[in-house]
């Protein structure tokens, strides 16, 4: 069965990556069950839909030649608000027959996804865009995520680790989640392994911003909200009501650095006065033969759930301990896994990684004929 999508952000990293990954493995000649097909595609001003899709020359000539965000500009037309994508999309396919990917970074797109699974459009939708699913409210959270099989999240949180499908398939087997600890962040988990090296604090921050790790303003990174939103997604799935102010976040740095003026380079100077701190914690770490990682954690204590973001000293040789680089890492313990946890370890997601994890989720939507 061939799935047709509507690609929502397509001339962002992510998505570019994902339409030329499309088109490049669709050239292969491998026989595929499930053969995505791009019907349609848009940025924030362009959208372009056709009722037949983009062919493979169109698509081949697009990932070997052609700007996607030109190509948008010449061949697509302006919209002024998501819906009027529905709308255009709607007169060429029914519901259950096109899934929308959205791979922006919109933090007020929650509305959009909302219509899209409404009664109105019943399409499908997938989304490696964390926002809608963290930045929400309980009762928002369950009303879009409860459509398993027809929303899928799974790449909002360790794009390839499939963490959010371990913990569904968890809860399905009653199997009750009583904690969850990880690292969340490659940027983060970066930064700590070359302070574990000896690296003073402000260098590792540079050169991870100049490796294009960070966020153009790396505070973005280093107060931990991003890791927040990771973790609430998880504890959420877990089967859990919570909210974000029920998570204690511990910057990796004092929040006075949120105030610094001026552009990077003032903002390296500024957290040079944390070199000297960051290398004799590591050091007096290691005389116990501990080490710091940034960890989120949910534990149940007395009944009572325990939220936390943080910068923890934990055991080199533990499981959190050991990880190195830019990898994730999620440890689960359940009322089943309570004396041996269940560890997923993943590669940092980038690019070819999201966007394979993305195509994952794709083939996995529920079929357009069991919904009829």
């Amino acid at each position: 069965m061939q799935q047709k999508v509507f690609i929502l952000g397509a001339s962002g990293n992510v998505g570019t990556t994902l339409i030329k990954q499309i088109a490049q493995y669709d050239q292969d000649g491998i026989k595929n069950i499930n053969p995505t097909h791009i019907v349609g595609m848009a940025n924030s001003k362009y959208m372009f839909v056709h009722d037949r899709g983009l062919s493979k020359k169109l698509l081949l000539w697009l990932k070997e030649k052609k700007d996607i965000k030109e190509f948008l500009k010449e061949k697509g037309e302006k919209y002024s608000n998501n819906e009027e994508i529905l709308e255009k999309i709607k007169l060429y396919w029914y519901f259950g027959e096109l899934i929308i990917v959205d791979v922006t970074a919109d933090k007020n797109i929650v509305e959009f996804h909302k219509k899209v699974l409404s009664n109105k459009y019943r399409f499908k939708l997938v989304t490696a865009n964390k926002n809608p699913v963290s930045l929400v409210n309980q009762e928002t959270f369950d009303s879009l995520t409860n459509n398993h099989g027809i929303y899928d999240y799974n790449t909002a949180v360790m794009a390839w680790g499939w963490v959010v499908n371990e913990i569904r398939r968890a809860i399905n087997a009653h199997d009750i989640i009583q904690s969850i600890e990880g690292c969340f962040s490659g940027t983060l988990g970066y930064i700590a392994s070359k302070l574990e090296e000896g690296i003073a604090f402000s260098e590792v921050v540079k050169d991870a911003y100049e490796k294009w790790y960070t966020e153009p303003n790396p505070w973005d990174d280093l107060n931990g909200l991003d890791v927040a939103r990771k973790l609430i997604i998880l504890v959420r799935t877990a089967g859990y009501n919570v909210e974000m102010e029920d998570i204690k976040v511990e910057p990796f740095i004092d929040k006075k650095y949120a105030e610094v003026q001026g552009g990077i380079n003032d903002f390296l100077k500024a957290i040079q006065k944390e070199d000297k701190n960051f290398s004799e914690k590591y050091k007096e770490a290691f005389k116990k033969w501990n080490t710091f990682k940034y960890v989120a954690s949910m534990q149940k204590i007395k009944g009572k759930l325990l939220l936390q973001v943080a910068l923890k000293e934990v055991p080199l040789n533990s499981q959190i301990g050991s990880l190195k680089g830019t990898s994730n890492i999620t440890v689960i313990y359940t009322d089943i896994y309570k004396d041996e946890p269940h560890v997923i370890i993943a590669p940092w997601a980038g690019l070819e990684k999201t966007a394979r994890g993305l195509r994952d989720a794709i083939a996995d939507m529920i079929p357009t004929d069991f919904l009829r």
